[in-house]
């Protein structure tokens, strides 16, 4: 089978082999069809600008395509090993664009991946579609937050956009995004959220914390960095905890990890190449510092469920304008339903 260059995996490892005891279960399949049938299709109407398509009304739209069929493994396989299992990566290898269940099993056995699977074309729109949403009104239902910084307010995070923007909407909800996360979950997938988190210098970064209590009406879930610009940690990028997802770990009053069990996990900085995607666990432990460079770093971030659970993304926003109405103002501008983001109110 001939995969197009499209398709390159790379991620941190110091070796072609897994820890041993770090698996509960056998080899994984389900990857490799997803995966090398949505790099085939390289997802012209992905790069179809904002300003060519009508846009239906807002009340309407499901965004959500009906997923294709993708071979099903159990939680077990997915999260069944032991907690804090990490392994001490690196360096940066390429992987065979053909052994795409390489990162299924990198995925699986650490809970998250460093995979290339977006066409170049649709890399290229990327800066270019993340400055339309920036510039979208809240009128037309674009949930727009700011922070205050020491230069003054600015855009930190913009969301609920697919139904105005035709590119994204395209992008997100079919082609390789949708297929590499059906592949990762094992089973079907469906658009939860969407999201861009600007990070302009001087941008705020995000305290440690799991993406799962942020998102209270599904189960199973992953979610997506698509790097904009490069993303390192001078200008904040994301630090990730290795084989540490099959809970749900001690929390503070925001909802972030508690301190003491923060301070004992062995984080990991992960730089991404603008156009590179890292996918993680909805238990992954990450965050990100401030942006002290003078570059932005802007990510697109898709967070998808398992189609057996439902298209829950409507239902998802309503419950965050039904909390973030009822919210009392603290310290911390709010973005999400969890006190992750560290960034002053505006």
């Amino acid at each position: 089978m001939s995969v197009p260059p499209t398709l390159n995996a790379a991620w941190n490892d110091t070796g072609s082999e897994l820890t041993p005891g770090s698996r509960s279960s056998g080899k994984m399949t389900c990857s490799r069809e997803s995966l090398c049938a949505s790099s085939r299709r390289s997802s012209s109407s992905s790069t179809v600008a904002a300003s060519e398509a009508a846009l239906p009304p807002l009340s309407c739209v499901s965004v959500n395509a009906s997923p294709r069929p993708v071979s099903l493994r159990s939680a077990a396989e997915r999260t069944g090993f032991a907690r804090n299992a990490t392994v001490t990566e690196t360096t940066v290898r390429e992987v065979n664009p053909l052994a795409t269940d390489d990162a299924v099993q990198h995925f699986d056995a650490r809970g998250w991946v460093v995979l290339d699977v977006l066409p170049r074309s649709t890399r290229a729109l990327l800066a270019s579609w993340a400055d339309e949403v920036a510039t979208l009104p809240e009128s037309a239902g674009v949930l727009q937050h700011h922070e205050q910084t020491d230069t003054g307010p600015q855009l930190c995070r913009s969301e609920h956009f697919v139904e105005v923007h035709a590119g994204l909407r395209e992008l997100l909800t079919s082609g390789p995004l949708l297929d590499t996360a059906s592949a990762l979950l094992g089973e079907p997938a469906v658009l939860y959220k969407e999201k861009i988190n600007h990070k302009l210098p001087g941008g705020a970064g995000y305290s440690a914390h799991q993406d799962a209590p942020a998102y209270p009406l599904i189960a199973s879930h992953v979610s997506a960095m698509v790097a904009i610009d490069d993303a390192d940690a001078e200008n904040g990028g994301l630090e990730v905890v290795s084989g540490c997802f099959d809970r749900v770990l001690p929390m503070d009053d925001r909802g972030c990890v508690d301190r003491s069990v923060e301070d004992a996990l062995a984080w990991q900085p992960v730089t991404v190449p603008a156009g590179a995607t890292l996918w993680f666990h909805s238990r992954t432990p990450h965050r990100s510092g401030p942006n002290r460079s003078g570059r932005a770093r802007r990510a697109l971030y898709p967070t998808y469920n398992a189609a057996r659970e439902g298209d829950r993304r409507r239902e998802y926003y309503a419950a965050k304008a039904a909390a973030f109405a009822s919210a009392t103002p603290g310290d911390r501008a709010q973005v999400s339903l969890i006190g992750d983001f560290e960034g002053r109110p505006a």
